[in-house]
């Protein structure tokens, strides 16, 4: 009785049907996919920030850099920390957010980091604490208007690094997923569990992208997306490797991966 391979190089298996089904259904298909799975570095990119001061509301570039080179915490490596603000401790916080220094002292560079309060009436006297951003945060948009952790001010947070988090679960998702869904296909058929993890990835990629308030579901949505995409590429690849010859299967595994 003859193998398998056998037969399928006897009917010819590195003919139409073989290069049909890779470069004409599986090559757009991988490489249309990982454009949905990158996606999430977009969505979930963190530009610089800052800490707002509503005196900054007005300013345009250069005034605002001259402001953070004055008001922020300059790191070494030249950028600011995102998450403390120094100003003055008085009794009345809204005192501190209200006030505003004249252009001329902000655009001093050499002077105003040192003696801004000084020129602020009210506060020349007053210790100096770093002070978390009570009003919210400014974002860099040079590169993105919006991503989901600037629209949810995803930062800052002692309890959370939602970005990592988010990849992490996304990790965890893929192989939970890549376990169970090689078992349903070997179970039920390659082509329905291909069809079953396609319309799942549809529809919570894009349910998740509208429900990134609740975090807690922007992680499940994540969670099952992620759990979708292995086979999505390992179930079509498996097939066109399991119809072509010993002689093409390679060609097949490396045009797959190439447009993957």
């Amino acid at each position: 009785m003859k193998d398998l391979e056998d037969i399928i190089k006897e009917v010819g298996g590195d003919g139409t049907f073989q290069k049909r089904l890779l470069y004409v259904v599986l090559s757009p298909l991988f490489f249309l996919l990982p454009l949905s799975w990158m996606s999430e570095v977009f969505f979930l990119n963190i530009p610089a920030y800052w800490c707002y001061h509503p005196m900054t509301q007005n300013f345009n570039s250069t005034e605002l850099e001259a402001w953070k080179k004055c008001f922020l915490i300059e790191n070494d490596d030249g950028s600011y920390d995102g998450c403390k603000i120094p100003l003055p401790n008085v009794s009345d916080p809204n005192i501190v957010w209200n006030m505003n220094i004249s252009i001329e002292i902000l655009m001093d560079g050499a002077s105003c980091p040192l003696n801004k309060f000084d020129t602020i009436e009210g506060f020349s006297n007053e210790d100096v604490v770093n002070t978390t951003c009570q009003r919210g945060w400014s974002f860099d948009h040079s590169e993105f208007k919006r991503t989901i952790p600037i629209d949810q001010e995803w930062v800052c947070d002692d309890d959370h690094d939602y970005v990592a988090d988010i990849y992490t679960y996304g990790s965890v998702g893929s192989i939970i997923g890549g376990a169970l869904f090689s078992y349903i296909a070997d179970r039920f058929g390659r082509r329905l569990t291909f069809w079953i993890t396609t319309a799942l990835i549809c529809l919570f990629m894009t349910a998740k992208t509208f429900l990134s308030a609740y975090f807690s579901v922007y992680v499940l949505f994540t969670i099952v997306a992620f759990a979708c995409y292995i086979s999505t590429y390992q179930l079509p690849a498996t097939l066109i490797a399991e119809v072509a010859d010993t002689e093409y299967r390679s060609w097949t595994i490396l045009v797959s991966w190439l447009m993957w």
